[in-house]
């Protein structure tokens, strides 16, 4: 078998020339790769469909448009791919097509064995093409059965016979960021990830906090918004989590248009609790509101002392919170409880028994 492989890989180098991969940035991964048969350029405009829908259209210069649907078979958009050495892949795109034209109609069956350089043929995959137009074979290779990055190496058979062969670099291009810490008091956070090859179909971000494991993660997961070519993001709001505190935990899973998906990265958010109300409200509103957030769920009694820095203690109310979710309660805060007076209003607040926060506000008159 090692005698086989080494002749197979020198009768490539001579036919077609060793592959030399060059280093890329993010804006220069390819999204395809176009190849013709026995190296004679094909120059045609040719059209793919996929149920009756356009679905992609290589162009002369080896460019390709792909088409999107909705569910109601509504055109949603057109992305344009290129195809260009080094080919450079990012890891994101989570498998890359293979383009064999000008293929003669008598070709009953085209193969792309692929495996990686590293570990040799270790990794070897039979790809069966599938004949998508006229003259036009297509193969995919999926990194998840490839190991993910690294030099990917492809030699295509047409009936049994060695027709092409062709190297490919899959880079790490991902960058994933978000705030290190959150509060409750916030609402929610937002997680960035930015280097996503454009031929993704789709990103989804599984999202659960550490507290109980993964009984609050969030089915179907969060689909991502796509906000630039390669950016996306998503918003995880501490209510769909149970306002719990601690290590908020999102992976990345990037979906190719066939619907694979591979698991790209990931990140981690510690949020805390906090409390919060209006800085100064007027006292024509009659009352506010504070809240705090990140209360032991086990809690019976949270309660809200409240008094004026006007004469001190001399005005103060034991405010019984109300709970209005799970670890938030919420106090009312009366100013004729507190004779209307205007100024610093305090507010210490207890967990059965036990000191957890405080809040100052500073009523105006107006």
């Amino acid at each position: 078998m090692r005698q086989l492989k080494l002749s197979v890989f020198i009768f490539i180098c001579l036919l077609f020339g060793q592959t030399s991969i060059a280093e890329a940035t993010e804006d220069q991964t390819s999204s395809y790769i176009i190849l013709d048969m026995g190296g004679a350029v094909q120059k045609q405009q040719i059209f793919v469909y996929n149920q009756g829908r356009l679905e992609t259209q290589i162009q002369q210069d080896n460019s390709i448009i792909q088409y999107t649907y909705d569910t109601n078979g509504n055109l949603k958009g057109r992305n344009k791919g290129y195809s260009s050495e080094p080919y450079v892949f990012s890891s994101t795109a989570v498998s890359y097509d293979i383009y064999l034209k000008g293929v003669p109609d008598a070709v009953s069956l085209v193969r792309f064995p692929t495996w990686t350089e590293q570990n040799g043929q270790d990794d070897i995959e039979w790809i069966v093409g599938e004949k998508v137009a006229s003259g036009v074979w297509k193969g995919t290779v999926v990194f998840s059965k490839h190991g993910g990055i690294g030099t990917y190496i492809t030699h295509v058979y047409a009936d049994q016979k060695i027709v092409a062969g062709v190297g490919a670099q899959v880079k790490d291009t991902l960058k994933i960021t978000s705030t290190q810490t959150a509060s409750l008091v916030d609402g929610f956070y937002e997680v960035y990830v930015e280097g996503i090859a454009r031929t993704v179909a789709e990103i989804r971000f599984p999202t659960w906090t550490e507290y109980n494991g993964q009984d609050d993660l969030v089915n179907p997961w969060i689909t991502g918004e796509k906000i630039s070519d390669t950016t996306w993001k998503i918003r995880v709001p501490f209510s769909e989590h149970n306002f719990e505190k601690g290590n908020y935990i999102t992976h990345v899973y990037s979906f190719d248009k066939y619907g694979t998906g591979l698991g790209v990265g990931g990140i981690a958010v510690t949020v805390s609790g906090g409390t919060t109300g209006p800085k100064e409200p007027k006292r024509s509103s009659g009352s506010y509101e504070v809240y705090i957030y990140g209360i032991d769920p086990a809690a019976l009694k949270v309660r809200f002392p409240t008094w004026t820095a006007y004469k001190d203690q001399d005005d103060i109310e034991w405010i019984d919170g109300v709970k209005v979710a799970n670890g938030v309660w919420k106090a009312t805060v009366y100013y004729s409880k507190h004779n209307s007076e205007t100024g610093s209003y305090i507010t210490h607040i207890y967990a059965d028994g036990k000191f957890v926060g405080a809040w100052t506000a500073n009523v105006l008159a107006q």
